[in-house]
């Protein structure tokens, strides 16, 4: 995730040398990687949530950095919650609930095994007082208010037309410059090559 205040990508867990920690990742002023990774703080609290089904993978999914309130939310493989986080003191702030229909969208295909047979959160991205929330397999994002956690069907949209069949939604991010005048909402799959940009709300 981007942070432009402090001009950093937040990175987490993905099965790796990093284990239960989130990491920043300098920038120059060309947007280029300017030197070593820097540990943040750790994440314990984040992975399985709740236990059940959660697997051991130790993989973050979603990861979403709210600047103006310096809050970075971490979303741990097949956990139905998300983990909130003050970005400076690394302090833990509690649970999100994922939006509420997730688990009862109808995917395009079978989900995997692991998913217990419904659609689970995996990709998290946050533009303005929107949660974007996407699933594995579902082909489908969620616009949740970041306050009262119900759902925006009016931003919500299916990808289902776009992506390969199979498509296994994993990494969202907001983009308000790669296409100007416009908001876009990338989304990157496990197991594809490149990403998509789908137009979102402006602001």
């Amino acid at each position: 995730a981007y942070d432009a205040a402090r001009n950093v990508i937040w990175a987490g867990e993905g099965g790796g040398a990093i284990t239960n920690q989130v990491i920043k990742i300098p920038l120059d002023a060309n947007k280029n990687v300017s030197g070593a990774y820097q540990v943040a703080f750790t994440v314990q609290e984040a992975f399985c949530s709740p236990p059940a089904g959660c697997g051991s993978d130790d993989i973050v999914d979603g990861l979403a950095i709210d600047s103006v309130n310096d809050i970075l939310y971490v979303h741990e493989d097949f956990a139905t919650k998300f983990a909130a986080y003050n970005a400076s003191t690394g302090a833990f702030l509690g649970f999100i609930d994922q939006a509420p229909d997730i688990p009862n969208g109808t995917p395009t295909i079978t989900p995997h095994t692991g998913a217990n047979g419904v659609c689970v959160l995996s990709g998290l991205a946050i533009g303005g007082n929107t949660f974007y929330e996407s699933s594995d397999y579902c082909d489908y994002i969620w616009a949740v208010d970041t306050t009262t956690l119900a759902e925006n069907t009016a931003s919500s949209f299916s990808i289902t037309s776009s992506v390969p069949s199979g498509f296994d939604l994993k990494a969202l991010t907001c983009d308000t410059s790669t296409f100007p005048g416009k908001n876009a909402l990338w989304v990157n799959g496990a197991l594809t090559t490149g990403a998509f940009a789908f137009e979102i709300p402006s602001g």
